[in-house]
């Protein structure tokens, strides 16, 4: 959408849900998502984590507004990133297929050899697999169709900073400083980037 909005002008609104990160992040405003790219850019960021932690979505804010629920790094519908083996991140590469092909992308996964060379896999099991490595990230889509159904779901207060932001602390706000994630989200009345956390559970 962030390639759209560049080539196509005059587009209102786009949303980005966990914008993917790898290849994007820190390439300039030139590639992926910026929000010079519409009129009103939001985003919603589930995975904002380094890669060698499963993180696929952006970790800066990309849009005029930016919300970090849960601090915008794990969610709590999905399984404490602890728990997932090193032979499902070993994985990745096969997963990703043209994203792993670059030598720093694959330096993370020296030792991956071993554990996958033999590795007969089931469909149950990658799916699973599939399940535990993106689910943080494939979050920020089920917040926004729960936002549609219900337009208050997700009440965001403003956090100082991105540090104040990933760790899922909000200023205490008014009614007029409340955004509301998702579908209801709208358009600063500043031009300053704005960015908001909120808690799901």
């Amino acid at each position: 959408m962030g390639f759209v909005g560049k080539y196509r002008k005059n587009i209102f609104r786009i949303t980005g849900l966990d914008t993917a990160a790898p290849y994007f992040e820190g390439a300039g405003d030139d590639v992926g998502l910026s929000r010079n790219d519409a009129t009103f850019v939001d985003s919603i960021h589930t995975s904002a984590l380094p890669l060698e932690k499963l993180g696929l979505g952006f970790i800066n804010p990309v849009g005029h507004v930016d919300f970090y629920p849960n601090g915008g790094g794990f969610m709590p519908e999905c399984p404490n990133i602890t728990t997932v083996q090193l032979q499902d991140i070993c994985m990745l590469p096969i997963i990703l297929g043209p994203y792993s092909c670059s030598e720093s992308y694959l330096a993370m996964f020296e030792g991956c050899e071993e554990l996958v060379k033999d590795v007969t896999i089931t469909a149950t099991e990658l799916k699973e697999i599939f399940i535990n490595v993106f689910c943080n990230h494939f979050r920020a889509i089920h917040y926004y169709i729960d936002s549609i159904n219900n337009y208050e779901k997700y009440k965001a207060c403003p956090c100082r900073s991105l540090e104040t932001c990933r760790q899922g602390i909000s200023e205490p706000c008014s009614e007029d400083e409340v955004q509301y994630m998702g579908h209801r989200a709208k358009p600063p009345l500043s031009q300053e980037r704005q960015m908001y956390t909120l808690s799901t559970e």
